[in-house]
């Protein structure tokens, strides 16, 4: 019925507007640009060339072991991004499993108007955490209730659900007017089994603590290895880095200043590829969501206490289904 012209926003493969569907309904449409998936086959048919004919220099460089992998990673995450119909049944899998929370809500989307180069779903109403951590209408104390919701809801989706959004940041994550938080763009998701998900809370566990032995066994516990890998040098490399930022991230985790999680684990990850270590997408991208709704859970309310916030949700992830606390469930 109508679209409105000037796109809400514009990213690297496509453009959101607003719109009026014929029943009158508030709408949002996401376009992806023309030729889109064409020229990420050509851009990637051209760097698998270039692989190739690295490769057959035969050189020998666990370099390669890498880069093989992360392209292969990085076309299978644009191939996805890039057929809207994968989104929209991301969006009818998270309403289905999700929308009855009284935290948590996912736009409805139109079946029916969708493609794999459009997607219509409903207009949020509803502030975006971008807004609201600029707003000085809204007191510290109710930024720090968000910021806990928004923390414990995400956490609860990956260490608890197994089915995760991706990609939390501020500006794709909105409360509404009921005081739930919404998620938009779900362009980008995880999924986690139940023994990948204890091995994660464990993981979390030993970076809060800075056990250096656990987070070593954390590491590799999710890692794939070279052929030279050196276990003792990486060993040593993991306890260096743990002691060093050892009463920073506790600082930090605590609320104040200090190490960030995310410049800790960035630290962690840099060992890794040095020592031939390769952490598969899924565990990168789960890692990367966990420091995404840790920075904006933060941005909203600086002094946010983090052990306080996600332990319940790590030892509840732990438990055995029959033990679980009511944190757990819906």
């Amino acid at each position: 019925r109508h679209l409105q012209k000037k796109p809400l926003g514009v990213g690297s493969i496509g453009q959101v507007h607003r719109a009026k569907t014929i029943d009158g309904d508030r709408v949002v449409l996401k376009i992806l640009r023309p030729n889109t998936r064409e020229k990420l086959k050509a851009d990637f048919e051209f760097m698998e060339w270039i692989l190739a004919r690295v490769k057959s220099l035969r050189l020998n460089s666990e370099s390669l072991f890498f880069v093989e992998k992360i392209l292969f990673d990085l076309k299978n995450s644009m191939e996805k991004e890039a057929n809207l119909l994968l989104e929209k049944n991301s969006i009818l899998r998270f309403q289905k499993k999700y929308n009855r929370s009284q935290r948590f809500y996912v736009p409805k989307v139109y079946d029916e108007l969708c493609t794999s180069q459009v997607l219509v779903m409903e207009e949020i109403k509803g502030e975006s955490l971008a807004q609201l951590r600029k707003s000085r209408l809204i007191g510290k104390k109710r930024k720090r209730e968000i910021a806990e919701q928004v923390l414990k809801e995400v956490m609860t989706q990956i260490l608890v659900d197994g089915d995760f959004h991706a990609d939390p940041h501020a500006g794709n994550s909105y409360l509404m007017e009921d005081g739930r938080v919404a998620f938009i763009d779900l362009g980008l998701t995880g999924q986690f089994t139940g023994e990948d998900r204890k091995k994660l809370s464990k993981a979390i566990q030993a970076l809060l603590d800075r056990n250096p032995e656990k987070v070593f066994d954390a590491l590799l516990g999710f890692g794939e290895v070279s052929n030279d890998f050196d276990r003792e040098k990486f060993k040593k490399e993991v306890s260096e880095i743990v002691k060093a930022n050892r009463k920073g991230v506790q600082d930090y985790a605590s609320g104040g200043e200090g190490v960030s999680l995310e410049s800790f684990v960035d630290e962690l990850f840099q060992a890794a590829f040095r020592n031939g270590v390769y952490v598969p997408s899924d565990t990168t991208l789960l890692i990367k969501t966990l420091i995404t709704v840790e920075g904006v859970a933060r941005s909203l309310h600086p002094q946010l206490n983090l052990v306080k916030s996600t332990v319940p949700v790590v030892m509840t992830a732990i438990m055995p289904k029959w033990l679980r606390w009511p944190l757990g469930k819906r």
